[in-house]
């Protein structure tokens, strides 16, 4: 290895130690290398140049700790804020999307967190359900969305009061459920129509009571009296208007 100068790798070596990273792969490292007084070849050659160009670690570890501090106030990105901590104290360089989320994070103020409302906590276990319900590859293409709905209701279990930003990103990610559970219904007494594949007929039915989720049949659903008995139906499958042509 050219310009090797094992007096310049025994103080970085030092320096690691001194702030605590002696232990970590890049500080070991560093440490065998003083130990066997050889410089190092192969791949090892492009990671000492690139430790003694990043130099004393403390910067690093100094700037992870102010990240790890964000943890409490990062809410559904709490892992991510922790994990971005630990890249930060190893050196490596972050990318945009973690600087942006960092500055996100950084920037709110802990009066935006709020307890959830029962519709957004109805539309939290709506959306929940469905990471368990839809299969592993329709959640494969989704794994930012899948990981966040469950840190969401992880904490959501635990009694924290999240930032007002979580629920937004829930009701603008999962559109369609929060609409459902916002269908505007009298608290009893609202005339829908309903289709009985059973029957092969449309029935006129009533509605009993506000929009809930029903984990039964994974849909929004409202009870309702249809065809002499007390039944769940998902929203989606009911019509304010009986369609032309048809008979109830």
């Amino acid at each position: 290895m050219e310009g090797w100068d094992i007096e310049a790798v025994r103080r970085l070596a030092d320096l690691y130690v001194a702030a605590g990273q002696g232990d970590t792969s890049s500080g070991r490292f560093l440490r065998s290398l003083v130990a066997e007084g050889r410089p190092p070849r192969g791949g090892g050659i492009t990671w000492l140049k690139g430790l003694l160009e990043k130099g004393d670690p403390a910067s690093g570890v100094a700037r992870a700790a102010e990240i790890e501090a964000l943890v409490p106030r990062a809410g559904t990105h709490a892992e991510r804020i922790f994990t971005i901590a630990s890249r930060v104290r190893r050196g490596y360089t972050l990318a945009d999307w973690e600087e942006e989320l960092i500055a996100t994070v950084c920037a709110r103020d802990t009066a935006t967190f709020v307890p959830a409302t029962p519709l957004q906590r109805m539309l939290l276990h709506a959306a929940y359900d469905s990471t368990l319900t839809k299969s592993p590859f329709y959640w494969d293409r989704r794994m930012g969305v899948l990981r966040r709905v469950r840190a969401l209701h992880a904490a959501d279990a635990e009694g924290q009061v999240l930032p007002a930003d979580d629920w937004a990103w829930l009701e603008a990610t999962f559109k369609t459920l929060h609409r459902e559970l916002r269908t505007e219904v009298s608290d009893v007494g609202d005339l829908r129509f309903w289709y009985d594949v059973s029957a092969s007929q449309w029935c006129t039915i009533l509605v009993t009571g506000d929009p809930f989720y029903d984990p039964e049949v994974g849909k929004v659903s409202l009870m309702c009296v249809a065809r002499g008995a007390l039944r769940s139906i998902p929203v989606r499958s009911l019509a304010k208007r009986l369609p032309k042509g048809a008979a109830a």
